[in-house]
């Protein structure tokens, strides 16, 4: 008895792999080949676009952390036609150590009023224009490096004091906005009605607009930082900046009382927030 044995060509190959020489399954992309055309590489950023949630160019972000107010996102230095003034000739000029630790200050109206020793006046008319967030109350007023003045500039890295006239007491958010259009809010704690100050560090060249809320907007301040400082000064940091979900304080800050104050102090021992004891 003769055994035929059979081969016959055509038969499916092992489920699940391709042919061998054949394409590969319909609707997959070749290995190693480009991914297809018109979307984005897996775990990539999107080609030729800004980071998701940042702005677009020429734009500004209005994206806060919750529980922030959302600010309207203010006109450009150049459209409202401001000139690049002077930087700070007092390169020494900087928050005192115990100032350097706190987020917000006190103030009284003669502070706010005086000059910064060793400063320049920038007095064009522009710098005394009070620019309001379109469309909504601005009950608080802020100025930068004295009242009056709305506009200023710094050398990079350097410092400039800024007043904050607040209409009535209340916990209060500052906004800055940086050249590219991105938005830092942090949470300052409580801030009292009248003066208060807080300082303003330049570390990326270009124009910065600021802004607070505390019962109620300000308007917008504009400060145009040099691209050279006094001296050697600490990196901007990544890019994209980051920022968590909750306020700068949240994460590992401590709490004490001392003689019916509560100070609340940022895990690096940077800032720190005083307020009366509440029970």
């Amino acid at each position: 008895m003769s055994l035929s044995i059979v081969i016959t060509s055509g038969q499916p190959y092992p489920p699940g792999e391709p042919y061998p020489g054949e394409p590969y399954p319909p609707g997959e992309p070749y290995p190693g080949e480009p991914y297809p055309p018109g979307e984005p590489y897996p775990g990539q950023t999107y080609p030729g676009e800004p980071y998701p949630g940042q702005p677009h160019p020429g734009e500004y972000s209005t994206s806060v952390s919750s529980g922030a107010p959302v600010p309207v996102a203010p006109s450009s230095a150049e459209s409202l036609g401001f000139s690049i003034p002077a930087a700070s000739s007092a390169t020494g000029q900087a928050p005192s150590s115990e100032e350097r630790g706190q987020a917000l200050m006190r103030a009284s109206p003669g502070e706010a009023f005086s000059s910064p020793s060793g400063t320049q006046h920038y007095v064009a008319s522009r710098s005394l224009q009070m620019i309001l967030p379109p469309g909504v109350p601005a009950f608080n007023k802020f100025y930068v490096p004295y009242a009056y003045q709305t506009t200023a500039g710094c050398a990079l890295y350097g410092w400039l004091p800024t007043w904050m006239q607040v209409s009535s007491s209340g916990p209060v958010w500052s906004y800055e906005w940086y050249p590219s259009g991105w938005l830092d809010c942090k949470f300052l704690g409580y801030a009292y009605s009248g003066w208060n100050k807080r300082w303003f560090n330049g570390d990326t060249p270009g124009w910065h607009i600021l802004q607070y809320y505390c019962n109620g907007w300000s308007n917008y301040i504009y400060i145009y930082v040099h691209g050279w400082g006094p001296g050697p000064g600490p990196s901007p940091g990544p890019w994209p900046p980051q920022s968590g979900p909750y306020p700068w304080w949240w994460y590992g800050s401590t709490a004490s009382s001392s003689g019916g104050m509560t100070t609340i102090t940022s895990s690096d021992g940077s800032m720190s927030i005083r307020s009366s004891t509440i029970v």
